[in-house]
């Protein structure tokens, strides 16, 4: 019994192919999210990717925030500048014909207006916004001035 002919070291990018055998895949659909990074996999990024991977999608992923949390409840956050944010989108917009977006924790009022301007800037299609103010366990997650 063979290994997959999988090549690891090929980058993906705007006209790939994802091998999952000695068989080509059709070419998956693009998806980013632009969020907040929960390292309990229970929402932002990583949740996001998990949707779409499930919904057949290759996932992208800007972090806005990196928070500190468990199942139990949020204990902190430190937010990404707008430049951060925006030097992680570019290069995916760059390499990737991007279908679709989801936008979540946009922490701060510049995160918010850098991913307005990325948005009017690039070929990205008009987001999903699912904004998120506050943690179910009642931690404010965006600053007064993002509101």
């Amino acid at each position: 019994m063979g290994q997959p002919d999988i090549d690891l070291a090929r980058p993906y990018h705007k006209s790939f192919r994802v091998m999952t055998s000695t068989v080509a895949a059709s070419p998956q659909t693009v998806a980013l999210t632009i969020a907040g990074f929960d390292p309990s996999g229970g929402a932002g990024v990583i949740a996001d990717v998990k949707t779409f991977t499930a919904f057949g999608c290759f996932a992208t992923a800007a972090v806005t925030s990196l928070t500190y949390q468990n199942t139990l409840g949020v204990y902190g956050a430190v937010h990404q500048t707008g430049e951060a944010v925006r030097a992680q989108v570019l290069p995916i917009v760059e390499d990737f014909a991007v279908a679709c977006v989801k936008t979540g924790m946009l922490p701060t009022r510049e995160v918010i207006e850098e991913v307005a301007r990325l948005f009017r800037e690039t070929s990205l299609p008009s987001p999903v916004v699912d904004p998120v103010v506050r943690s179910t366990s009642g931690y404010d997650l965006i600053d007064d001035a993002a509101l």
